[in-house]
């Protein structure tokens, strides 16, 4: 099991989403072993784990059985510019 962590900057000007993927409180490197995302041009954000790993815990709701959903745009448009936001990944059975 693996936690993944996403930070995501909603304030004026360019900034890229960080990641951070940890596991008992170690961190995990590269972080793109171990998670992936997609961005759509809707502003929908799912979050991915690696081959074999599904989604288990999100830390937000959660739309899709295979991947952590957010909506980082309507957040933003509700004022939160600074969002984290994370989910859990674990071996598929």
């Amino acid at each position: 099991e693996y936690r993944v962590e996403m930070h995501v900057d909603y304030e004026p000007g360019d900034h890229p989403i960080l990641f951070s993927v940890s596991s008992s409180g170690k961190e995990l490197r590269p972080w793109q072993a171990y998670a992936d995302y997609i961005l759509t041009g809707g502003f929908v954000l799912y979050g991915l784990c690696a081959n074999n790993f599904v989604v288990d815990k999100v830390f937000e709701p959660r739309t899709s059985s295979d991947m952590a959903t957010f909506d980082p745009e309507s957040a933003g448009a509700a004022g939160k510019k600074d969002l984290h936001l994370g989910y859990t990944c674990v071996c598929q059975p």
